[in-house]
């Protein structure tokens, strides 16, 4: 993602963590590799402003939690870790976790996840993080959303 400084900035998984990389000039060379997470998985990104969201699937004894952090590039650095939800379901499902931005300027976690039951369903978070005090507010809403499959007859 592109940074409204000009930088760009990506995350990635390798070797069971999440990492995060930098470009001041257009991708020819990334420095800055900094570990986000250690025991984490399937990173994302959303331009916030000036800041970058990161949200990754995070490993806690076996179960999975959905966490975030924001990288500020007007002040070159990396809050705190959030956890957006509790623990649940085994860390091998795929959360697939995607940060986003509403149109009142709140982030957002969206994520899949199988309930108790066996059903599938995607999961919404609609926790702020507030750029002066760098934590989540409470207020979490889920909301669950049926994935229907849709077959084609012929």
């Amino acid at each position: 993602v592109r940074t409204n400084g000009g930088e760009l900035v990506m995350v990635y998984e390798s070797a069971g963590s999440v990492w995060w990389q930098r470009s001041t000039d257009e991708g020819a060379t990334w420095y800055s590799i900094f570990k986000v997470a250690d025991n984490a998985k399937q990173p994302s990104l959303a331009l916030w402003g000036n800041d970058v969201v990161i949200a990754y699937q995070k490993n806690n004894s076996g179960s999975y939690q959905i966490a975030s952090k924001v990288y500020s590039a007007y002040y070159t650095g990396m809050s705190n870790e959030k956890i957006i939800t509790s623990t649940i379901n085994s860390y091998f499902d795929d959360a697939q976790v995607v940060a986003g931005i509403n149109p009142d300027g709140k982030v957002i976690f969206v994520w899949r996840q199988t309930t108790a039951s066996g059903n599938a369903g995607l999961f919404y978070s609609g926790g702020i993080i507030s750029y002066s005090s760098d934590t989540l507010h409470n207020g979490l809403e889920r909301l669950v959303i049926r994935v229907v499959q849709v077959q084609h007859h012929q």
